[in-house]
C-alpha cells in the first residue's frame, strides 16, 4: 500500500552545488512536516509495486576555505524531477511515511555536521580524506535506517510500528537539534 524511498547519496565538491542550491527542482528539508505533493513531479513507475517514490540525497559542498578553516555548506534534499506518486494514492497516511523518510536523511544530515564539529581540526593533508571518510559512514547509517524503517512498518502498512517510528524519528531529530546548521566551519593546521 505504499512506496519505497530510494535514498541517492552524494557528495558534491563543486561550485555547481551553490549555483544549484535553492533552485525549483529540489526541495531542502526544513521541518517535519515540509512536503507537500506538489514536490513529486517525476512521471510515476506504472510497474513497481509502490504507490510512490521519493529521490532523497545528502550532500556537502565546500563554500570557503582559508589558511585556518573550511567552510561547508551540508543539506538533505528532495530532488522532486525523480520523485512521484501514482495517480490516486495522494493520502494524508502516505505523505506522512514519505515525509519521515525526508526526515531521516535530515537527521544524518545532522550526525553529518555534529560529526564534523567533533574533530577538533583537520589537517591540510587529511581534510578531504577524513570528510569523505566521515560522509560515507554517515552513508551507511542512513541506508540501514531507511531499509530498517521501511521493513519495520511494511512501508506504512503496520500502523504500530509507524507511531513507533514516527516517535522514535522525532526523538533522534530533537537529539541532534544542536546540530542543524546548513553551514559548518571546521578548523584546519598545517
Amino acid at each position: 500500500m505504499k512506496n519505497i524511498l530510494i535514498l541517492f547519496l552524494t557528495f558534491v565538491l563543486s561550485t555547481s552545488f551553490i549555483a544549484d542550491y535553492g533552485e525549483p527542482h529540489y526541495v531542502y528539508w526544513e521541518s517535519p512536516t515540509g512536503l507537500t505533493w506538489d514536490d513529486f513531479k517525476g512521471t510515476p513507475n506504472q510497474g513497481s509495486s509502490h504507490h510512490a517514490y521519493s529521490m532523497l540525497g545528502l550532500a556537502y559542498e565546500v563554500k570557503s576555505n582559508t589558511a585556518s578553516q573550511v567552510t561547508f555548506l551540508v543539506s538533505a534534499y528532495l530532488d522532486k524531477s525523480n520523485s512521484w506518486v501514482k495517480t490516486g494514492q495522494k493520502t494524508d497516511r502516505l505523505l506522512k511515511h514519505e515525509q519521515k523518510h525526508f526526515d531521516i536523511c535530515e537527521l544524518h544530515r545532522r550526525m553529518f555536521v555534529k560529526a564534523l564539529t567533533d574533530v577538533e581540526y583537520f589537517t591540510y593533508s587529511n581534510v578531504n580524506s577524513k570528510i569523505k571518510s566521515l560522509f560515507h559512514d554517515i552513508n551507511n547509517k542512513v541506508d540501514k535506517m531507511q531499509v530498517d524503517y521501511d521493513r519495520e512498518t511494511q512501508h506504512s502498512r503496520i500502523e504500530d510500528q509507524q507511531k513507533i517510528w514516527d516517535q522514535k524519528i522525532t526523538d533522534l531529530l530533537n537529539q541532534f537539534e544542536a546540530h542543524n546548521a546548513i553551514e559548518v566551519t571546521v578548523a584546519l593546521r598545517k
